[in-house]
């Protein structure tokens, strides 16, 4: 849900105003793919960080089965489930 809310926030905005932004990953990444594949890896990351840590500190099992799906999410991204 973060990492939804934070995509479109990013996807709605002018991509003039996200230069800065968009330079940076451009520096890092020569290829664009790439830049929207860390891009999505590093919110799911964030996402599943903040979902592991209201788990931890509520113990409901609905924050760990988002923790569990968003795992899974990463796991595909890197290839590790061989899709």
């Amino acid at each position: 849900m973060i990492t939804s809310i934070f995509l479109i926030y990013l996807l709605g905005k002018p991509l003039q105003k996200q230069w800065f932004l968009y330079n940076i990953l451009c520096f890092l990444f020569q290829n664009s793919l790439d830049i929207m594949e860390t891009v999505f890896l590093i919110l799911q990351i964030i996402a599943t960080t903040v979902l592991l840590f209201f788990y931890l500190v509520y113990l409901e099992y609905t924050y760990m089965i988002a923790v569990l799906i968003l795992f899974a999410l990463q796991a595909i991204n890197l290839g590790w489930l061989g899709f």
